[in-house]
């Protein structure tokens, strides 16, 4: 948990997703997707956007469920310290989240 985070930093934490591809995100669970179940990812939260990576490789991008002024009290944030890596070779899929 990091005491203060900088106006537009961007923030690193690792999760180990659950059974159905779901991460625990300031005691919510955040659908990332059932292709990583069980897989450990590291989630990006920058601005408005959830990177999420696995093995070095950027696995997809969602819109970040998770208030700016919630993230310094996640547990295991960090301040990311290096480049979003590349995405995945092959297609690209764009998710929307669906209205209530």
């Amino acid at each position: 948990m990091l005491d203060t985070i900088p106006a537009g930093a961007v923030i690193e934490l690792d999760r180990t997703l659950d059974e159905g591809g779901s991460a625990l995100l300031a005691g919510e669970r955040t659908k990332i997707g059932a292709e990583l179940a069980r897989q450990k990812v590291a989630l990006r939260l920058d601005g408005h956007l959830l990177h999420v990576v696995h093995n070095g490789v950027l696995a997809k991008t969602l819109a970040a469920p998770v208030a700016l002024e919630q993230r310094q009290r996640l547990k295991g944030a960090r301040i990311a310290t290096t480049q979003l890596p590349p995405p995945a070779a092959g297609p690209v899929s764009v998710q929307t989240p669906r209205s209530p």
